[in-house]
């Protein structure tokens, strides 16, 4: 059990202008009950390089994760993903992801949960703000799936990404509920949900962008 506090966003980590190439700021893998709140995380986009340095990476190579919670974070200039959670064989069980706030990430996805091999059970990504995600095919909230259920993507508000609001792909997922969302200003389709079973859409409110679903 490990909890990473701060007292607020006034509480910053900064990744240095030294972080190694595809060094991710904050990194566990099959660690359970892992806390982290109330600070901030600063990527320092200017001075990386990497294709791959997400601020928080969570894997779950060597172990099932359980009960991960990120809340209230502000995540500020990354150069790719906020939160990447990286699906070996092992699964995600009750991951939160909530009240979080996601700001200028460049050439990436503001939360990337990808479970191709894996499984995500559980997960919760409620009350973000994402406001701005920059290049082509970054998305507000890509859940690349497989072998997943009880997924609630709700109350977040996305706004001015450079593809989808929400993106929910891949196969044999079900009960993928994505509700009470506000999506304005994005790149293609404000929602993108296919290959899911029993999924529910409902009363998400979309600016300038339309609903995908096959």
């Amino acid at each position: 059990n490990v909890t990473l506090s701060g007292i607020s966003w006034s509480s910053i980590l900064k990744l240095s202008d030294t972080a190694a190439v595809n060094e991710a700021m904050i990194q566990f893998d099959g660690a359970d009950n892992v806390v982290i709140e109330n600070l901030q995380l600063n990527g320092n986009s200017a001075q990386q390089t990497s294709t791959d340095s997400p601020m928080i990476k969570i894997t779950v190579s060597a172990s099932n994760v359980d009960n991960p919670i990120i809340r209230n974070v502000k995540f500020f200039d990354g150069r790719v993903h906020g939160v990447r959670v990286v699906g070996g064989t092992n699964a995600v069980n009750g991951l939160q992801i909530i009240n979080n706030y996601f700001e200028s990430h460049q050439n990436s996805h503001a939360i990337n949960i990808n479970s191709a091999t894996g499984s995500v059970i559980g997960a919760r990504i409620v009350g973000n703000h994402i406001n701005g995600t920059v290049g082509a095919g970054a998305n507000g909230v890509l859940l690349s799936l497989a072998n997943s259920v009880d997924i609630i993507v709700s109350d977040n508000v996305i706004r001015d990404t450079g593809d989808m609001g929400i993106e929910c792909a891949e196969t044999s997922n079900s009960r993928i509920i994505v509700t009470d969302n506000i999506i304005r200003n994005v790149g293609t389709f404000g929602i993108s949900i296919s290959e899911c079973n029993n999924s529910v859409v409902s009363r998400s409110e979309e600016h300038t962008s339309e609903l995908q679903s096959h």
